[in-house]
């Protein structure tokens, strides 16, 4: 199983993905559920960065095998949607094609989940922790909207296990916490009759 924690730079992802990574520890059931927190994305938004990035192969090869493992829940700190999303502002090429990612989706979406990461207040807080990031400090309104545009496109033509998160509105975090339970319970029950 994959959860996806995507959007725009200041919005909360890292510490959102760490909370649920602690939030876990309090459910019984999980303990036969491995978690991996993976705060370092294999598709950086900054291509020229010092993280090496993944071709379009070997991205899926991962991908499919963590979306089928059914005892295992990864936590992505951004993925191809955050790669389609910064390419607009960039000159670099995007891992994958949306056609493709869509067809993944399609064949594996039961097990993927994706959290928006989204807040009006989002931009003053990449700026107070000190981004350097040109694209996301130049263009952060821009990035935003492209969110706001994928995401209302995405869950129209895959309706499920999308969820909207906001570090500034009260109660997100268990909404948010319960959905992934939810979606964890779910996937792992499949698992177990899938066993019998």
């Amino acid at each position: 199983m994959i959860i996806f924690f995507e959007g725009p730079d200041g919005s909360g992802k890292s510490t959102l993905l760490n909370n649920i990574d602690k939030h876990f520890d309090k459910y019984d059931i999980f303990k036969q559920l491995i978690i991996v927190s993976n705060t370092k994305s294999d598709i950086p938004t900054r291509p020229n960065c010092e993280i090496k990035r993944i071709g379009e192969k070997e991205l899926y090869s991962k991908l499919k095998h963590m979306a089928t493992c059914k005892d295992v829940l990864y936590l992505i700190d951004r993925g191809p949607i955050s790669d389609f999303i910064y390419r607009i502002f960039d000159k670099f090429p995007t891992v994958t094609t949306i056609k493709t990612w869509s067809n993944f989706i399609n064949n594996y979406g039961h097990s993927i989940m994706t959290i928006f990461c989204m807040s009006e207040l989002s931009e003053a807080a990449m700026l107070a922790r000190g981004d350097n990031n040109k694209i996301a400090i130049q263009k952060h309104s821009e990035i935003t909207k492209a969110y706001e545009m994928f995401i209302n496109l995405s869950t129209q033509i895959h309706p499920y296990n999308w969820v909207r998160y906001d570090f500034n509105k009260r109660g997100d975090f268990e909404a948010t916490a319960y959905a992934i339970r939810k979606f964890c319970y779910c996937n792992m029950s499949n698992n177990s009759k899938r066993r019998q």
